[in-house]
């Protein structure tokens, strides 16, 4: 039996619990970060490729030490919140970890955001200062915050005074440019829309427990990291796991690129990759349609547009050929020297985040049919919608507890009640199914894109009419990619409902999103 495996409690009830090997830690983040410099004083902590940053753990602890200080000194003090809004770099990663040691709140904030988004986040959390880049490929910062603070040009470094977010105070921007307003932060090189509170405690021993499962202690690893650093899956399951082990994390690019992660994976030796669907599609035209998805920079699938429509999945990121004998039978051959374990996880922003991981030695069926095992020192239980726990292998929503959990949602109390319930029970509004005791599978619509679809509903008033084009095109602008944010919308559509005092009662329209993914619920 390998370190960390499930063990059965119980037959009837769908009920686990997994009391864990060893202790949970009591270190905050910036106490952790004094055990990994200890241990790996010399060793690379963060590789930058694009910027061509190279830091070990030891200068990581220098330069954030000397922010975390400048922090304090213009004015922040422990419990402040702290907006980190850039693209994936070298400034992104020893901020998250100067805030740690300043003993500030840091909040992450999607770099896609527009003046909207940005203003509701800033507002909502009381942000007293904000870290910042100036540009990137798609984004001008500065331009973006200037709209929701037109005083920023005016005002004085430290002493914004903003009609529109009040609590701000201070920007620190990462450029080598002079702007009007802001402090230059040019020494080096828990938000979002629900405003997840995690603990410190929460954070550390999570990132620990997934490191474990990834078999991380036993040697040195490169891990190679294009997925977003604001993302809690980035910043916990990437920046916190490595710091935690020792090992090399690799930021292959600003924002997502196959091609640059697979250039880093090659040029920097990486022996792991966290990852998620890149998504970039190849179409052939033939009479069977072949279409070859590349999900991420180590998974291929290969989909045949037959009358059987037929999918294939490989472990691979090179050279991948596929033989058509037949409408009937699909082969799939792979040139490639490399020897890939795939690694499936499920969890949530409210459980900090991981909850279930796949064990090492897990047999492929039980990695391609379920997000692994529950995780150490962690309860889980389905119920029913009446909040009934379901027999085991039955599906039902899950239900997780543990230190995992979030502390609350900010200043939202009924919400968090509702999330949250007093016995410390989380309601994951995700419906599941268990395939193993303490192993489980999430349920949902088929998406070839998304993995599962996502939408939204509509209901209109009588005699109107409305297109997908129109939906876009009202919220271009409003927030970040086009996405349609569950608040904006339902804010927006119902003043617009209330105003006329009519609605239609099946008038609907259902229309896919152009989102993550977050918006499912």
């Amino acid at each position: 039996m390998s370190e960390g495996r499930c063990l059965f409690v119980g037959w009837k009830p769908s009920y686990h619990h997994n009391p864990g090997t060893e202790p949970l830690s009591p270190l905050t983040i910036g106490q952790m970060v004094d055990k990994s410099v200890e241990k790996f004083g010399d060793n690379e902590a963060l590789v930058s490729v694009q910027q061509g940053h190279r830091i070990t753990f030891q200068q990581v602890r220098e330069k954030a030490d000397r922010l975390a200080a400048g922090l304090l000194e213009i004015g922040l003090q422990p419990g402040d919140r702290l907006g980190l809004w850039s693209t994936n770099c070298s400034e992104w990663y020893i901020t998250s970890f100067a805030a740690a040691r300043a003993g500030l709140t840091l909040v992450n904030i999607n770099p896609a955001y527009q003046s909207p988004e940005l203003r509701y986040c800033i507002n909502k959390v009381g942000l007293k200062a904000l870290v910042m880049a100036d540009t990137s490929k798609t984004q001008n910062f500065h331009q973006i915050l200037s709209q929701v603070s037109p005083e920023l040009g005016k005002a004085r470094p430290g002493r914004l005074n903003s009609e529109s977010v009040p609590s701000l105070k201070s920007v620190i921007v990462m450029t080598d440019q002079h702007l009007p307003g802001v402090f230059q932060y040019e020494d080096i090189m828990d938000a979002g829309s629900k405003e997840s509170i995690i603990s410190h405690h929460t954070l550390v021993n999570n990132s620990f427990y997934i490191g474990k499962r990834m078999n991380l202690k036993h040697k040195q690893h490169r891990i190679c990291l294009p997925l977003p650093l604001f993302h809690v899956f980035g910043s916990v399951v990437g920046v916190l796991t490595a710091m935690q082990f020792g090992a090399t994390l690799v930021l292959p690019s600003p924002s997502v690129s196959a091609d640059f992660t697979l250039r880093a994976i090659q040029q920097e030796k990486v022996t792991v990759s966290i990852d998620s669907p890149l998504r970039i599609t190849v179409s052939i035209d033939s009479p069977l349609r072949v279409t070859v998805s590349i999900d991420s920079p180590l998974r291929v699938t290969v989909s045949i547009d037959s009358p059987l429509r037929v999918t294939v999945s490989i472990d691979s990121p090179l050279r991948v050929t596929v033989n058509i004998d037949s409408p009937l039978r699909v082969t799939v051959s792979i040139d490639s020297p490399l020897r890939i374990t795939r690694a499936s996880v499920f969890g949530m922003t409210e459980t900090g985040p991981l909850t279930f991981q796949v064990l090492p030695d897990d047999p492929m069926d039980k990695v391609t049919k379920t997000v692994g095992c529950v995780s150490e020192h962690i309860e889980v239980k389905l119920v029913d919608p009446e909040g009934n726990m379901v027999p085991m292998g039955s599906p039902g929503e899950l239900l997780v507890r543990g230190y995992c959990n979030m502390l609350e949602y900010w200043g939202d109390e009924d919400k968090t009640r509702s999330t949250l319930g007093r016995d410390r029970w989380l309601r994951t509004g995700g419906w599941w199914g268990e395939y193993y005791p303490g192993t489980g599978g999430v349920f949902g619509v088929d998406d070839v894109r998304l993995g599962e679809v996502v939408a939204c509903s509509l209901r209109l008033k009588e005699g109107s009419a409305l297109t997908q084009e129109d939906i876009r095109a009202y919220c271009k602008g409003m927030t970040s990619s086009g996405k349609i944010q569950k608040f904006k919308l339902k804010e927006e559509i119902t003043k617009e409902l209330e105003s006329q005092k009519s609605f239609g009662e099946n008038n609907s329209l259902l229309s896919p999103t152009t989102g993550a993914g977050e918006n499912r619920k």
